[in-house]
């Protein structure tokens, strides 16, 4: 089972997000604040982080440099408004895995959970 991290400032798309993760038999682990994101990843032990950088902006793509610095081998989507693209490839260039644009086919978010979780194992049986 693979451990997910979501980072939402919207509390209420963030219940909405864990339930339908959870329904999916991922294990979620949650915040609604950036400034320790970096000590609430490692504790949780997720390797796959979705963090919605159009409700942080500036604080958001922050996150993704200190996560991406710290722990280059976890795999970050990153959710954004499609009129917003210029910080979707920010967050790209910044080393995020994927990225999805709201509102989002939430069948569309798993498929992309299970390619990061595919891009795990692989990374993983390449480090042997």
């Amino acid at each position: 089972m693979n451990k997910v991290f979501l980072i939402e400032t919207d509390n209420s798309f963030l219940h909405k997000m864990i339930m339908k993760l959870e329904a999916s038999g991922y294990e979620v682990f949650k915040c609604l604040e950036l400034e320790n994101i970096v000590s609430e990843v490692h504790k949780s032990g997720a390797d796959i982080i979705i963090i919605d950088i159009h409700s942080s902006r500036q604080p958001g793509l922050s996150a993704i440099n200190k996560l991406t610095e710290r722990y280059p081998g976890k795999k970050i989507i990153v959710l954004n408004d499609p009129e917003d693209v210029k910080l979707s490839i920010r967050a790209m260039q910044m080393g995020a895995f994927d990225d999805l644009y709201l509102p989002f086919d939430f069948n569309d978010l798993n498929r992309i959970i299970e390619k990061a979780g595919e891009e795990l194992i692989k990374d993983r049986a390449d480090e042997k």
